[in-house]
């Protein structure tokens, strides 16, 4: 009987390698590790399948599997299991709105389509801030821009977003702050304006589990700032509903707790948590 030669050995390896390393990949993009190491779960596989080919062509095996299996058993644990359900939800900010009078209601943004459309994220937060500002009467709107270039193309969301308030708000006074990348930039950005126009205080929308890092970095710009969370659309918030809505809501509190972390590393986070807030916690 003809033996298998160490070509075809090292090319199946190969193949073997390139399916395992993808798996784990795919299971860790659902986890949203790629969201946090700032990497493209699509975009960056062909590289991780070049890596498989040569750990396998390597008979290197052990370094897959272990990460495979560690990935998929904490996918069961944290979709499953009501371990973090608590402090998840402790990682939500909702500030009261009893007898509370803001100059302006700031809109953060989300992403930007190639077609200058922003995403579900952001039309989420916009709906709720349009509401929280005719709720609590306040005379301004303030949205942060996003723009960003494309294969020499610039994209940028205002359009869209003066669109969109002329629909669902024609009386906000609007005011568009930016462009901005960051949490840190649109807070910046709303301190420079908020001194030009000598607002006192500003109600900040944004998506449920972004609130505390949120707001907590709007406050570190001197800011008086009521903390108030859009609803979310994407996946309920009552996690004991179904092992689906733990795992979007894992993946969104997993980004913020390292992004706090990296906030605070940079100074851009107060050093104790502001206790002149009615945080519903």
């Amino acid at each position: 009987m003809a033996t298998e030669g160490p070509g075809k050995s090292r090319i199946r390896g190969a193949g073997a390698g390139i399916f395992l390393v993808t798996a784990t990949w795919l299971v860790l993009g659902v986890l949203g590790i790629p969201a946090i190491l700032g990497l493209d779960l699509v975009g960056d596989l062909p590289w991780l399948a070049l890596f498989g080919a040569a750990l396998g062509a390597l008979r290197l095996f052990p370094l897959i599997w272990i990460p495979l299996g560690a990935a998929v058993v904490c996918l069961f644990a944290v979709s499953w299991f009501p371990f973090l359900d608590n402090r998840i939800q402790r990682s939500i900010r909702s500030d009261s709105l009893q007898d509370r009078r803001v100059d302006a209601v700031v809109v953060l943004s989300g992403t930007v389509s190639r077609a200058g459309q922003i995403g579900n994220v952001a039309l989420e937060r916009l709906v709720g801030g349009v509401l929280l500002r005719q709720r609590l009467s306040a005379p301004n709107l303030v949205l942060t821009t996003i723009r960003r270039i494309r294969r020499g193309d610039t994209i940028s969301s205002e359009t869209d977003q003066r669109e969109l308030v002329v629909r669902l708000d024609p009386g906000a006074a609007l005011e568009l702050v930016g462009p901005v990348r960051d949490t840190h930039d649109e807070a910046v950005a709303t301190a420079e304006l908020a001194r030009r126009r000598e607002w006192s205080r500003v109600a900040v929308v944004t998506s449920p589990l972004h609130t505390r890092r949120a707001c907590a970095t709007f406050e570190a710009q001197g800011l008086r700032v009521l903390c108030h969370p859009s609803d979310s659309r994407d996946y309920s918030l009552n996690l004991r509903r179904g092992p689906s809505d733990r795992l979007e809501a894992f993946r969104d509190w997993l980004y913020e707790s390292v992004a706090t972390r990296v906030y605070r590393s940079r100074g851009w986070l107060p050093k104790r948590a502001n206790r002149n807030q009615d945080a519903g916690r």
